[in-house]
């Protein structure tokens, strides 16, 4: 299972510049870490870029998944 933030299509990149930033100094933080741990949640970040490619690609694995065991066609 994984989960993600997104934004609206044309969001100004400063935007998504500053949340990119701001995400990926909380997940280096210790003490975020360690609550993440007692939930059992393994945090990995991916930057926007990193994380669009990540979604098509679970969507194009999945859709072709889905066909061949015959539950879409």
């Amino acid at each position: 299972w994984w989960t993600g933030a997104t934004m609206r299509k044309g969001t100004p990149d400063y935007i998504v510049e500053k949340w990119e930033k701001a995400v990926e100094e909380m997940v280096k933080d210790r003490e975020f870490q360690k609550r993440m741990d007692l939930i059992q949640s393994h945090i990995h970040y991916l930057n926007s870029k990193d994380f669009t490619k990540f979604v098509y690609d679970e969507a194009q694995y999945y859709t072709e998944l889905a066909k061949r065991i015959g539950i879409r066609k």
